[in-house]
């Protein structure tokens, strides 16, 4: 059986009651940690695995191993996390030349060691009910409950640990196997949403100096530093609450923007189309605004953001800023579900997909068209000089906007272009900062995403676009805003609601 903690977190960072000039000393008394890795957490963390552990013997079984090298070769992020990490494996044992990495443990960093486990396979050691000799997470139990026995057997006090976000697989180790198992959990601060929230109660200091709705940029600075924000990003929403009311500004670098003021309200629009919020006021401005190169709008379905970010596109392009809207679509389907084979060339394939987009196309076109928005144009079929079957709008907006599958991208510059990523919480981290690194002059990108509709399993607050959130939030040039409200319908605020209640 093995050792059980109240916290994991004490193993690795000592033991709760020890300051930090103990630590040291606490450390070197306290049992060692085997970590076995299993492959999802690599698939979606790639080789940040090694700098995120501190102070553990790393094992990778050789099952992990063959599954990395059968999905080395697939296209986008699940082939470039499993290349980081063999790549990573294969340094480790090239700098160290003098030693086996399927023998011992070799140092790779942040007082680590990594070994290849090629053997304690033998599933005897489960119960007959679980032995499966053609299952990969058998195989990989079995190595963690043998390699804990031997130790205990020698007398070792090793904590094993199994790391896997395979949810069935942690309820076997734990509860049937008896070892220790937790998901991979990057160590991060608590994800910026756009806002900044200070609470003026009563019993602050600086509540009766301070005027509701009427503070100064200076004294809105004097309040943020009370309130122990050493930094605020660049952009920014600041909510000032007093008692049940709330002041909105629009911090802007050095400066704050009151946009709870009507001429704020008034000046926010996109061409026809106003807000109907402070939140879709500000991720205007921010769309607007050619010096902010990248924005990311997250949060609840319904509030509006893919509808705002090509809307502001098309406008853009119109307006000679741009030279077209190129919209990327994650092709990843609602709950996994198997699409089939479908027929046609590339664009035929992207259609069902693109719907939604030529969907918000139309409303922009119906809100900002005036006499060019025809009945009957988004369904009325033409067919074109190449033979192909397009509806009127599509033929009339074929030279502002295109709807391409992310999968081509590799190769492409992209200039003067307003480029939206569309559905961006199923896509990682590698394949976003990719489309980025393709922008050329003259352009802008906009993420679009709601994490609580997120379709691709391997993805981890590490490795998906809140990883970039967290990074880029101080940076000028960036811009993010999470929606909490649904403007769609009253009864689709209540499902985003239920959604982010079942994902929680």
């Amino acid at each position: 059986m093995a050792n059980y903690y109240d916290d994991p977190e004490d193993v690795r960072r000592g033991f709760y009651g020890y300051d930090d000039e103990e630590y040291d000393i606490v450390r070197d008394s306290a049992p060692r940690v085997s970590s076995i890795i299993d492959t999802n957490v690599f698939l979606g963390a790639g080789d940040d695995v090694f700098s995120k552990l501190e102070d553990q013997d790393i094992i990778i079984p050789l099952v992990v191993m063959l599954e990395l090298e059968r999905k080395r070769s697939l296209e986008g992020g699940l082939g470039f996390a499993a290349r980081s990490v063999l790549r990573f494996i294969d340094n480790v044992q090239r700098d160290n030349p003098d030693l086996n990495i399927t023998t011992k443990g070799i140092p790779c960093g942040n007082g680590n060691t990594l070994r290849v486990e090629l053997n304690h396979t033998d599933q005897s050691c489960l119960e007959a009910e679980l032995r499966d000799e053609n299952s990969a997470d058998r195989k990989i139990l079995a190595v963690v409950k043998n390699l804990e026995r031997q130790d205990r057997n020698n007398g070792g006090d090793t904590i094993f640990k199994l790391i896997t976000n395979d949810t069935p697989l942690r309820l076997l180790a734990s509860c049937s196997v008896h070892v220790l198992a937790e998901p991979y959990e990057d160590s991060q601060d608590d994800l910026f949403d756009g806002r900044i929230i200070i609470d003026l109660d009563e019993d602050n200091p600086l509540y009766d100096d301070l005027q509701f709705g009427d503070i100064e940029d200076e004294e809105l600075d004097d309040v943020i530093n009370a309130m122990g924000f050493n930094r605020i990003p660049f952009h920014a929403i600041v909510e000032v609450r007093e008692g049940a009311l709330t002041s909105f500004y629009l911090k802007d670098g050095d400066s704050y923007i009151d946009i709870d003021a009507e001429d704020y309200f008034r000046e926010m629009k996109i061409g026809a189309i106003r807000p109907r919020s402070v939140e879709q006021a500000v991720a205007m401005d921010y769309l607007h605004d050619d010096e902010i190169q990248m924005v990311s709008l997250g949060g609840v379905a319904g509030a509006g953001k893919s509808f705002m970010a090509i809307s502001e596109g098309l406008l853009a392009v119109e307006e000679k800023r741009y030279d077209k809207v190129t919209v990327f679509r994650s092709m990843y389907a609602v709950g996994r579900q198997e699409q089939g084979f479908l027929k046609g060339d590339a664009e035929d394939k992207m259609r069902p997909w693109a719907q939604a987009v030529w969907d918000d196309v139309r409303k922009y076109d119906l809100l900002n068209g005036g006499k060019k928005a025809r009945k009957g144009d988004a369904t009325s079929k033409i067919v074109t000089d190449d033979g192909k079957v397009k509806t009127s709008l599509e033929s009339r907006y074929e030279d502002k906007i295109t709807v391409e599958p992310i999968t081509y991208l590799r190769g492409r510059t992209l200039e003067r272009q307003f480029v939206i990523v569309d559905d961006a919480q199923s896509l990682d981290r590698s394949i976003l900062l990719d489309v980025v690194s393709r922008l050329g002059e003259g352009s802008k990108i906009v993420f679009t995403f709601d994490m609580d509709q997120q379709d691709n399993p391997y993805l981890s607050k590490g490795t998906s676009i809140e990883s970039i959130i967290q990074r880029l939030k101080d940076d000028p040039r960036y811009a993010h805003l999470d929606f909490r409200k649904s403007e769609r319908s009253e009864l689709a605020q209540l499902a985003s609601q239920l959604l982010s209640e079942f994902n929680d």
